[in-house]
């Protein structure tokens, strides 16, 4: 008779968590087309792009060290546009000469306030 009750118990569990994993996906199916929609508003010419770059040099202004080190890496790297700057991954990115854990969550912070994903799994 317990293990009817066990079993019950176990089931129920399951409908909870099977309904919690359903209500995540819908919210993330509803988050993928907000920012689908916000994305195709972006504008991606090449003048923006360049811009997106300068946006996260100003986000970084209080953070002068921080600020110091991107422009480093970018200018050694040759990197012109934030487009360029996100084909190199944080952990390329922390190995450059300078660049700490606190440049790193910076540089980060800065360019995923603009919508950006940026990590290692590229």
């Amino acid at each position: 008779m317990e293990e009817i009750k066990n079993l019950q118990d176990q089931l129920a569990k399951i409908d909870v968590l099977d309904s919690r994993l359903r209500a995540i996906l819908f919210d993330l199916s509803l988050l993928r087309k907000s920012l689908e929609a916000s994305n195709s508003n972006i504008d991606v010419s090449p003048a923006a792009k360049d811009d997106l770059l300068e946006t996260v040099y100003q986000k970084l202004r209080k953070r002068k060290a921080s600020r110091s080190n991107f422009r480093s890496f970018c200018k050694a790297n040759s990197v012109n546009t934030l487009e360029d700057f996100i084909k190199y991954k944080p952990s390329t990115f922390l190995r450059f000469k300078g660049i700490g854990p606190k440049t790193l969550t910076d540089v980060r912070e800065a360019i995923e306030s603009l919508g950006v994903v940026w990590s290692d799994a590229q």
